[in-house]
């Protein structure tokens, strides 16, 4: 569970290069983790209408608003989290061999085309990688080496990018070939 101010929007989740953006409201950041029976405390909350972020890498975040005051106690009752989509794949040299150590990239595309930036993993030693908890939409997945740059994600090269489709509660296989 995050903490965010009123006007803080999903998209002020990813900076450049993967780092949050400023929260709008300059609320301080807050987080508690939930326990095995889904509940949570937060203390010494920050008084203001705030957004609390319910977040799970598996699932769609949900956030709803509150109003907090000094010294006031809200229960925001019960609520659920949605599943999300999901991308799996694998990442191969041009040869066959896995990427084992390169790097995998998800970039969630706006409506105008440009895309910003989501995630990133490392690929195992089979090459493999999955991401998971995406919205619905269009995203470009992309790999590349462990030799490569670590910029390599932004330049398109035939078979180690692809741009797909992701739907809530479905996955989708990609097959991905880096450049030696």
């Amino acid at each position: 569970i995050n903490i965010h101010g009123k006007d803080w929007s999903d998209n002020n989740s990813f900076g450049l290069f993967g780092g949050s953006g400023p929260d709008p409201n300059n609320v301080p950041a807050q987080s508690a983790v939930t326990g095995k029976d889904g509940k949570f405390k937060l203390e010494n909350v920050f008084s203001a209408e705030l957004l609390l972020e319910a977040t799970h890498p598996s699932f769609l975040s949900t956030t709803f608003l509150v109003t907090m005051h000094t010294g006031s106690n809200v229960d925001v009752g019960s609520f659920k989290l949605e599943s999300g989509g999901s991308v799996t794949g694998i990442g191969l040299y041009g040869d066959g061999r896995p990427l084992a150590g390169g790097t995998a990239y998800v970039t969630r595309q706006t409506d105008s085309g440009f895309g910003y930036f989501s995630d990133n993993m490392r690929l195992d030693s089979r090459g493999r990688f999955q991401f998971e908890g995406l919205k619905s939409g269009s995203y470009k997945v992309s790999v590349s080496s462990a030799e490569g740059s670590g910029m390599m994600f932004l330049i398109e090269v035939d078979g180690s990018t692809k741009n797909i489709y992701v739907q809530a509660g479905r996955n989708v296989e990609v097959e991905l070939t880096a450049q030696q």
